[in-house]
Formats: structure tokens, C-alpha cells, sequence
């Protein structure tokens, strides 16, 4: 099987790095110049010649910046292929897990989050969990692989997101 690539979201380590990245950018700005002297070039952005204005979009660059490498430290990048009966996943190139296909009792996709699918024990118990960031097709592709080694039931049903409605799906043995 052709192995599937894609950004998983993390979001406890997201939302830690957001906090983290947000007190320190401002305390350090805060930090050198002082809250006056911020907040007086913030309204002098309007009145200012070109020389303020290119301070202000200098300084918005280097405040943006760090957020594309937070966002690999957020999204790690996860292979995902079977060999045989086991499910072997990669996280940035290092083997982070391997299931055996027969451990899986059930799949659940879109619960309870939408584009996710979590895998689950005999005993209910969750196995592993993926959620893509930004891929559409990585989740039915790799369902379509887990039951090309084994089969399951599907059932399908809705669920209500922000006034639309998500198709979930169940899978059993």
C-alpha cells in the first residue's frame, strides 16, 4: 500500500504554543519599548510618514514569522501504511505506533470531531485517532485500506455543525 501523508492537528500542543508564543512576543515588545510608547505608535500609524509605516510592517513580520515554525511543531507530518496485518504509523519520520488491523473492533469518522476517525478496541477503548489539517482525503483513504484487510459494517448518520449537517460514519465488525 501506497503510504498516506498528511498534518495531524494537535490541539493541546496548539493551543499551549499559541499561549506561550502570544505572552512572549508581547512581553518582549512590551518589554523593550514600554506600553506608551507602544500604544502612541499604534495611533501615530494613521498621521505618520513612510518610515513609521515601515517600522510598523517590520515589526508585524517579525511577529508573523515564528507562526509558520510553531505550525510544524503543531501540525507533525504523519505516514500511515499497512504492511501485512498491522497498521504502521510515522510520526516526522519515526515510528510513533503500530496496530494490529484484527485489534480493531470499530471506526468512528467525523464523531467527535469532523474529519477525524478513531479507532477502537473490543472493549471501546480508543486505539488511536487521527485528524488531518487540511486533507479531505486522507480519512476514507485510509478506512478503505483498514477494510481492504478487514471488513466492516458502515452506518451512516448526521450530525449538526454550526447550522449544516456532517455525515458521520460508524464501522463494525
Amino acid at each position: 500500500m501506497k503510504p498516506i501523508i498528511f498534518r495531524q492537528i494537535n490541539r493541546k500542543v496548539g493551543l499551549i504554543a499559541a499561549l506561550v508564543y502570544l505572552v512572549m512576543a508581547f512581553g518582549l515588545l512590551f518589554g523593550l519599548v514600554g506600553f506608551g510608547k507602544v500604544v502612541n505608535f499604534v495611533n501615530s500609524m494613521g498621521e505618520s510618514s513612510g518610515g513609521t509605516k515601515a517600522l510598523g510592517l517590520a515589526v508585524g513580520i517579525a511577529f508573523v514569522v515564528p507562526v509558520f515554525f510553531i505550525a510544524r511543531l503543531v501540525y507533525p507530518k504523519l505516514e500511515v501504511s499497512i504492511e501485512g496485518q498491522n497498521l504502521i504509523i510515522n510520526k516526522n519520520g519515526s515510528p510513533l505506533h503500530q496496530i494490529n488491523i484484527n485489534s480493531i473492533a470499530s471506526m468512528a469518522m467525523n464523531k467527535p470531531n469532523i474529519n477525524s476517525l478513531n479507532l477502537y478496541s473490543q472493549d471501546g477503548g480508543l486505539i488511536f485517532g487521527f485528524q488531518p489539517f487540511a486533507n479531505n482525503t486522507a480519512l476514507p483513504t485510509l478506512v478503505k485500506a483498514i477494510s481492504g484487510v478487514k471488513k466492516f459494517k458502515a452506518t451512516q448518520g448526521q450530525k449538526s455543525i454550526f447550522g449544516g449537517k456532517v455525515t458521520t460514519t460508524d464501522y463494525h465488525q
